[in-house]
Parts: C-alpha cells; sequence; structure tokens
C-alpha cells in the first residue's frame, strides 16, 4: 500500500542487488513471508543503466553489469538504513499510448539508503560541500557512491517533482565523475563482457555449454539468488 511506502528504517539487511539503481532489503523483525518483510526500494534521484532482458533479446547497456556488480560486492548482506522519500506510479508496459488505469499501472517507492559502517566504500565517497543540518547523512549514501563511480546520472527533475534529500550531494558527486571522466562519462569504449545466459538459451546450446564447466574442475561463481534453506 502507499502508507507502507513511506518509512524511516531501523537496520535493514539488503538480500539482493536488483540493478545499480535498485534493490531488495529484508526486516528480519517481520515473520517470513509477510508481504512487508521484504521491501524493493529504488534510489531516489538517480538512474543507471539499464539490464536489458535476455527473454527479449534485449542486451544490457553499457555500464549496466557493472554497476549492479559495484553494489553487490558493497551490499549484499550488509545492514543498511532506509529513508524512503517519494514515489510515483509508472505503466506496467512501455509505449502504451493510451492513459494507464489502476490495473495497467504499479506504484515504485523511492528512498536513500545509506551504509552506517564504512569500510572500502568511504573511498568512493568525499562530499564536497558542506552538510547543513537539514542534509546531514547518517552514513554513507548509496546513491552518491554509485554516481560517483560513473555508474549512473542524477535525475533532473521538474521544479515540482519530489527528490532525493541529499539532491546536491548526488550533483556534487555527480560533477567529480564527469570532471574524473569515470565510467560513462568516459572516452573509452565501455569494457565489454560476455554472459552466456543458459536459463533463457535451448537444451542443445546448454548441453553443448556443458564441456567447459566440467573441463574446469573449480569456477569462482557468485550465487545470485537463495530459494530455500534446504
Amino acid at each position: 500500500s502507499l502508507k507502507n511506502l513511506y518509512f524511516i528504517s531501523n537496520l535493514l539487511q539488503v538480500v539482493e542487488v536488483v540493478s545499480g539503481d535498485c534493490i531488495i532489503v529484508a526486516d528480519d523483525s517481520l515473520p517470513f513471508g509477510s508481504p512487508a518483510a521484504e521491501r524493493r526500494v529504488n534510489l531516489s534521484s538517480i538512474r543507471c543503466p539499464k539490464l536489458g532482458n535476455p527473454r527479449r533479446d534485449e542486451k544490457p547497456a553499457p555500464y549496466a553489469r557493472e554497476a549492479r556488480e559495484f553494489l553487490r560486492t558493497r551490499l549484499i548482506g550488509r545492514q543498511v538504513q532506509v529513508s524512503m522519500e517519494y514515489s510515483r506510479k509508472v505503466p506496467l508496459a512501455d509505449g502504451s499510448a493510451a492513459p494507464a488505469g489502476p490495473a495497467d499501472s504499479r506504484v515504485m517507492g523511492f528512498g536513500s539508503v545509506f551504509l552506517l559502517s564504512q569500510g572500502k566504500e568511504s573511498e568512493d565517497v568525499r562530499s564536497t560541500t558542506t552538510q547543513t543540518s537539514a542534509t546531514q547523512q547518517p552514513g554513507v549514501n548509496v546513491a552518491e557512491l554509485i554516481i560517483a563511480r560513473g555508474f549512473g546520472t542524477v535525475i533532473r527533475h521538474r521544479d515540482f517533482e519530489e527528490r532525493s534529500n541529499y539532491y546536491e550531494n548526488l550533483l556534487a558527486a555527480e560533477s567529480r565523475a564527469t570532471a574524473g571522466k569515470k565510467g560513462i562519462h568516459s572516452a573509452k569504449d565501455p569494457p565489454s563482457m560476455h554472459v552466456t545466459d543458459l536459463l533463457t538459451t535451448s537444451a542443445k546450446k546448454a548441453k553443448d555449454f556443458l564441456p567447459f564447466l566440467q573441463r574446469n574442475r573449480r569456477m569462482t561463481a557468485v550465487v545470485e539468488y537463495v530459494l530455500s534453506g534446504h
């Protein structure tokens, strides 16, 4: 519900990084399976390259995977504080000319996410502005973290639009990333990343890929999802 979109959390655990600008957090104090136990949080006032959709043959935009991986290595399993700031109603399908009705749209919640314990990520964010009491941050702003690395851009909101409470800090981080030619602001070609998605490929192609997996007895891998405890 809309009411549940607005909250300032105690510590929540990051259980999934959906993309460079969207994470899922879990509240261990609530029963498992409760609708409020896990929340999808879109980072306020920033936009990262889209990951695409292999089922629709949409390839990821440059730096989309790098942005997601950057957050995954810093956030998964970490405790964060979340402050939800605004919501947007968006159509379920793009490209529709007809006005979206309630059944054709969904409400997305946007908020600021903070890492309270600083580690290597503190090197990524060095605020150049003096924070006023109105913008004092409780920790490292995850949105500022990813903008500072050049993995996203700050949304230019219209005057009447709600935005991040830390909008000026995001703009400052973007200016530093642009000046440093980092990530998407670089004049260099983006790094190439080749991924074979065996979930969406044919059974024959998956079988053809098996000898490659068997040839290397040990491989470094990332667990993307845990279905259950067994």
